[in-house]
């Protein structure tokens, strides 16, 4: 990356230009934003760089926000799960019936950190008593399904090292109809 500047940046009279500095060989950091936004419906910075690009997939967590969400929709769908609607109540995997079937995101960590892990779903009745696994590279945590209807349900604590690797959501015993309708996990910084 050569420079990098807010796009729009007008109502300043100057070019708004942002310090970047390489944190490491996979990551960027840019500093130097205002603080208030330029747009206060987007904020663009605009990246020059010079050659191709070469990005990492795998999604960054980081552990000096507040939380990390791993979206249901971000995640890849395995052994036939569907994606709901979509809408603000639909926003989930479904179909969730086999032991084959789970739920992935490739991630990586650049220090290691304690999460609390939550995860949201919605579950009926019939499902309770359900369980199902989140492994983290070779660390899994357990948790029993109770009807829920969208709310964050404490699962855990996990002790991560830095590194590439995978979170994967996966049933262990299916009650009713489904196991339940994943929505997201939420990692917090202890």
């Amino acid at each position: 990356m050569t420079n990098a500047f807010l796009l729009g940046a007008s109502r300043f009279k100057v070019e708004f230009p942002l310090d970047v500095s390489r944190v490491n060989p996979l990551d960027m950091k840019i500093t130097g934003l205002p603080d208030n936004p330029v747009d206060e419906a987007d904020t663009v910075v605009v990246l020059q760089c010079r050659g191709d690009i070469i990005a990492d997939t795998n999604r960054l967590l980081q552990p000096e926000f507040s939380s990390d969400t791993l979206r249901a929709f971000d995640g890849e769908i395995h052994g036939g799960l569907r994606f709901g609607p979509g809408k603000k109540d639909s926003d989930y995997v479904m179909n969730w019936t086999k032991p084959d079937q789970s739920v992935t995101w490739p991630v990586r960590l650049n220090r290691a950190t304690t999460y609390e892990v939550l995860v949201n779903y919605n579950a009926s009745q019939k499902s309770a008593g359900g369980e199902f696994m989140v492994e983290f590279g070779n660390q899994t945590l357990v948790g029993k399904v109770a009807e829920n209807h969208g709310k964050s349900i404490p699962l855990g604590p996990v002790s991560l090292n830095p590194g590439t690797f995978e979170i994967k959501v996966l049933p262990r015993r299916v009650k009713g109809d489904e196991l339940f309708r994943l929505r997201s996990l939420v990692l917090q910084p202890k």
